[in-house]
């Protein structure tokens, strides 16, 4: 239990994208994420299916305000295009501005998947 308390006192779990099917479109961008209480992060992304004909994008995306002009600061380096693939990214959220979206791109046909951004809280902001 111990260990448990140690964890959850020191990361955070932001869900950036539900797990759901997502249709091809131009590219989609979520909602914005308040990132000012953490340190460092990854970003998972958990692709269950797509299609063999289709490929998703993926990046983040920093910037001072919520509602302001956003910079892309992580794209994938190459498209997922395997089903049942967890891909895990390093981020240097210390490093970002204070909001980050998920902006994601799938080609061609349908594709089920979901993404959260698993942060280290900053020492200065603990648990509530």
């Amino acid at each position: 239990m111990a260990l448990q308390r140690d964890l959850t006192d020191h990361l955070n779990v932001v869900r950036l994208l539900a797990p759901a099917t997502y249709t091809a479109a131009a590219e989609q961008t979520t909602a914005a994420i308040d990132t000012d209480f953490m340190r460092d992060g990854i970003l998972v992304i958990d692709c269950g299916a797509i299609a063999a004909t289709s490929e998703l994008g993926y990046q983040l995306q920093t910037c001072d305000t919520d509602d302001g002009t956003y910079a892309d600061v992580l794209s994938a380096d190459g498209a997922i295009t395997t089903a049942d693939t967890l891909t895990v990214v390093a981020v240097a959220v210390k490093d970002l501005k204070r909001y980050v979206k998920f902006q994601y791109d799938v080609d061609t046909d349908d594709a089920l998947f979901g993404a959260v951004l698993i942060g280290s809280r900053r020492p200065e902001n603990p648990p509530n």
